[in-house]
């Protein structure tokens, strides 16, 4: 099972450096004004990070040569039953439902939104430790990327 899954990760890394990445992020021709220049202040320099790093974690998993029954009764990992699967599905519903309204709503109004109902959903009951959170890490990021970095998120309904 670890050859099969390291083989997809590192495909998939490959398929991301290679052919994603280049075709999703378009580097202008010439550059206006200064900076440091280089590949690290490149678009390309983090996606292409991460892929890099997705890539080796498959060529780790893929030599690690051990069965899923070996790790397990090694105390390792954990069995992936039917309430794991719908824990996965679940998640990966709330992600892709937050991916699709982001534009619409904003990152400020539906960011704490979807990090409440992760919570629920994957079954952390401390409400008021999740109202903080939920409101004051979305707040944060989002400060931070508006004056620290003078990046805009997705305005939405206040825009």
């Amino acid at each position: 099972m670890d050859r099969w899954l390291g083989g997809a990760l590192v495909l998939g890394a490959l398929l991301f450096y290679f052919v994603v990445v280049p075709a999703e992020i378009v580097i202008p021709r010439f550059q206006v004004g200064g900076g440091v220049g280089g590949a690290a202040a490149s678009p390309l320099f983090f996606p292409r990070l991460m892929a890099g790093l997705l890539g080796f974690l498959g060529v780790l998993i893929f030599l690690r040569r051990q069965s899923r029954a070996e790790t397990l009764h090694a105390g390792e990992g954990f069995a992936f039953g039917r309430i794991q699967a719908v824990r996965v599905g679940g998640t990966a519903a709330i992600l892709v439902v937050y991916l699709a309204l982001l534009d619409q709503i904003g990152y400020v109004l539906l960011t704490p939104v979807a990090l409440a109902s992760l919570s629920l959903f994957l079954g952390f009951r401390r409400w008021l430790t999740l109202v903080i959170v939920a409101v004051a890490v979305p707040a944060t990021i989002y400060l931070g990327f508006r004056f620290g970095m003078k990046i805009l998120l997705p305005e939405g309904l206040l825009g």
